[in-house]
């Protein structure tokens, strides 16, 4: 029995140097690919600091929840990818610098004093993430993409189609929550000018599902229009029989 215990107990130690299973705690610094296994909350200080290159956080769908600092932070840092987060009441949601050539993916940001914070950090990708923040983005002398090609497939939303990332405000004023949509897809007509270096192309709107189907509000047009159409020859038909009526 105790060598079996043993040889789990080597296992399970072989999982976490290899980044298979971790157990992160508030203010850790983490250098491999690290996928989260709970909610953090973390009062004091940073969520999360990345002390390597080329790694991948996964949240896994968890929230990272705090009240100072940042939630993520990346000093010097390239081609790391944060992913599948919630971060919530952090001073800085993420806070980079120094740092390109990072990717920001399927992330939600929210009630943070700011979204993300780039500081001398251009060339990072920023895609698909829901923000909601007092301020969404602050840039120091950074460049970044926001936006893809538009593709069909369900966003973080829940919109038809892939491309940008939604815009919201806690007062409901965000530009997502104000654009136009007038060809119906779900994404802004207007691209959102963070200002001439940082735009997003395909800004997105949360997708809420018609209470008919277009094949149904179709058929219903098709209807009205021929109720409409026998009214009216129903009237100008009995017009004319009063036109005939003898004196």
């Amino acid at each position: 029995m105790k060598k079996i215990i043993s040889i789990v107990t080597c296992l399970l130690i072989l999982l976490i140097l290899t980044g298979t299973i971790n157990a992160v705690s508030c203010g850790e610094t983490i250098t491999t690919d690290t996928t989260l296994e709970n909610d953090l909350k973390c009062p004091i200080g940073e969520g999360i600091i990345i002390g390597a290159d080329s790694i991948t956080l996964d949240g896994a769908g968890h929230t990272i929840k705090g009240k100072n600092g940042a939630g993520i932070e990346l000093a010097s840092r390239t081609d790391v990818t944060i992913k599948n987060l919630k971060i919530e009441n952090f001073v800085y949601g993420i806070y980079l610098k120094l740092s390109s050539d990072n990717t920001i993916i399927n992330t939600t940001f929210s009630n943070n004093y700011i979204g993300i914070m780039f500081e001398l950090s251009s060339n990072n990708k920023v895609l698909n993430n829901y923000f909601n923040n007092r301020n969404n983005i602050l840039h120091i002398s950074s460049s970044n993409h926001w936006s893809t090609v538009k593709r069909e497939g369900k966003n973080i939303v829940g919109g038809p189609y892939s491309g940008g990332n939604f815009w919201g405000k806690p007062d409901g004023t965000g530009y997502s929550e104000t654009c136009d949509d007038e060809d119906g897809d779900w994404i802004c007509d207007e691209r959102y000018y963070h200002d001439n270096l940082n735009v997003d192309n395909l800004p997105l709107i949360i997708y809420h599902a018609p209470l008919l189907t277009k094949s149904t509000q179709n058929n219903l047009k098709i209807i009205i229009f021929l109720a409409i159409a026998g009214i009216i020859y129903l009237v100008i038909r009995r017009g004319n029989k009063k036109e005939t009526i003898p004196i």
